[in-house]
């Protein structure tokens, strides 16, 4: 990828999280594969501005695990449950093509981090959802997580 057609890539997935964000009023991350271009690339914006990962790499993964409920900017309306790793450690160049390293992040930047990895990867969160939960209208989520524990 060449310095500006890097750019103009994280120009669009700037624009495309900040519009969702505007519409919706969610969204913290968006990969550069649900905008139609293969490439790795994810933006970021956890409340300070966008942010950008280029070829993500996960150098370590927690085995301890826990359920969440996941929802994406390509099915807004829905939600699943899913398992994730409660931490991890990533490399990726950043923004001005320099080498970067988060570690042992918390377990809310852990699940959006292997979201958007999945979908640099072709995974979708149907494809991780919990069998047992179902897909549920993302407005039901905690209507939906009541009704699972009283089943228990």
């Amino acid at each position: 990828m060449g310095d500006r057609t890097l750019s103009r890539h994280f120009t669009d997935l700037a624009a495309a999280l900040s519009d969702f964000r505007a519409s919706h009023g969610w969204g913290r991350a968006v990969a550069l594969p649900q905008l139609g271009v293969p490439k790795r690339v994810i933006a970021f914006d956890l409340g300070d501005g966008p942010f950008f990962m280029v070829n993500p790499t996960i150098s370590w993964i927690s085995r301890a695990e826990f359920e969440v409920w996941d929802d994406c900017m390509c099915l807004p309306e829905i939600a699943v449950r899913v398992r994730r790793s409660r931490s991890l450690s990533i490399s990726y160049l950043d923004s001005e093509m320099r080498h970067a390293q988060l570690d042992h992040v918390a377990e809310d930047l852990s699940e959006l981090i292997q979201h958007e990895m999945d979908h640099l990867d072709g995974i979708l969160l149907t494809d991780r959802m919990l069998p047992e939960w179902g897909v549920v209208a993302r407005s039901a989520r905690e209507r939906a997580t009541k009704v699972h524990l009283l089943r228990k």
